[in-house]
């Protein structure tokens, strides 16, 4: 479960050149935003609570999800923009718990998973589904002693990934209305981030813990064939690195990315990784001291995001691929305290948002919304 970085429990820009990822073909990329004007001001949405993940769908349609209220007496919280504002969705009503991924199929198909029940006391999987229409929750996900961090869809399958309350990580598929439980290495671990890349591919990202304080101590890949799951490996594998997000792009291209931090967790630095379709690369992140990232995203057209925080939680932190580097671009901190990016998303280069938590002096509590017009995050 991503919370807001470094204080996670196991948590939860951008001219990206296809060619510089391996892949050819389609039209040349312009610069993120390149050519636009800055459009009107948007509304954020601020209530106590946390933000762990946003989708864009187009310029009058967003969903963001999270949790209102305390850990300890959590609500489900789903928020849709219309194009004017962000309101809260009340059908059906918010539950004990707290929602941490959310998966896009379509505009009429959209995925929101993770846990029913507060850490106060025992929590199980929670599923919804949005229709076009309506959300609902899905009937017949098993009562585990877990949570769900984010489920995927690939073809008729429904694909799930989190965490059980001790050893090992948890990854459930669901065909029909049956679900069954995958074997997976047996160090105590969670994971974070589903990418699907066809009917009988995906991947997933995460991150392995200490089984008697839970702190993160190492990352993990693994890789779906349609049938088995089976880890993969990758240039960042090691001690005290951490995988927290990934994102699919054309032609099955992925971001993976993360921190890496020193074994007494006082220091961090953000990681990242591509995929061009044929093997991995790591990718170095220029950023301020003490920053990691939870969240990436491809742009229609190509471009990707990252985003996360800098100073330890203090201040958002987003960044934009060149084609060539990661560079840093400017982010405001609404809360002026603690303002912490949990996740990115964009429909096009003109109309992103990035979604976390924030709070004045050293509480994040508050949600956290932030706009990209084309000119400029607000």
């Amino acid at each position: 479960m991503r919370i807001s970085w470094p204080a996670r429990l196991v948590i939860i820009g951008v001219a990206v050149s296809l060619t510089a990822l391996g892949v050819t073909g389609g039209s040349p990329l312009r610069a993120f935003g390149a050519d636009r004007p800055a459009s009107a001001a948007v509304t954020s949405y601020s209530v106590t609570g946390q933000l762990f993940d946003v989708t864009d769908v187009s310029s009058t349609n967003a969903w963001a999800v999270g949790f209102t209220g305390s850990f300890t007496a959590p609500k489900t919280l789903i928020l849709h923009w219309n194009g004017q504002k962000w309101s809260p969705v009340t059908s059906p009503k918010p539950i004990t718990g707290g929602l941490l991924g959310l998966s896009t199929v379509s505009a009429t198909n959209i995925w929101a998973a993770g846990f029913a029940g507060s850490f106060a006391g025992a929590i199980t999987p929670l599923v919804m589904h949005w229709n076009g229409k309506a959300w609902s929750r899905v009937p017949g996900v098993p009562s585990l002693n877990a949570q769900f961090n984010v489920v995927g869809q690939a073809g008729t399958t429904l694909l799930a990934v989190g965490a059980l309350s001790g050893p090992p990580m948890l990854i459930m598929e669901r065909i029909g209305t049956t679900w069954k439980r995958f074997p997976v290495p047996s160090a105590a671990g969670d994971l974070e981030s589903i990418a699907v890349t066809g009917a009988r591919s995906a991947w997933a990202v995460g991150v392995t813990v200490n089984p008697s304080t839970g702190a993160p101590i190492g990352d993990v890949l693994m890789r779906w064939n349609g049938s088995t799951w089976h880890s993969a490996s990758f240039p960042l594998h090691g001690t005290n690195e951490n995988l927290w997000h990934l994102a699919v792009g054309p032609h099955s291209a992925l971001w993976a990315v993360g921190d890496s931090h020193n074994s007494a967790g006082t220091s961090f630095t953000p990681i990242s990784m591509v995929f061009n379709g044929a093997s991995w690369r790591k990718v170095a992140v220029p950023a301020p001291a003490n920053s990691g990232l939870s969240g990436v995203a491809f742009v229609p057209g190509g471009t990707a995001l990252a985003g996360g925080s800098s100073g330890n939680g203090k201040r958002t932190l987003i960044v934009q691929w060149t084609g060539t580097a990661w560079r840093q671009v400017a982010t405001p901190n609404p809360y002026a305290g603690r303002d912490y990016i949990n996740s990115v998303a964009a429909a096009s280069a003109h109309d992103a948002w990035a979604v976390g938590v924030g709070g004045a002096g050293t509480v994040a509590n508050k949600t956290l919304i932030l706009h990209w017009n084309g000119a400029a995050w607000h």
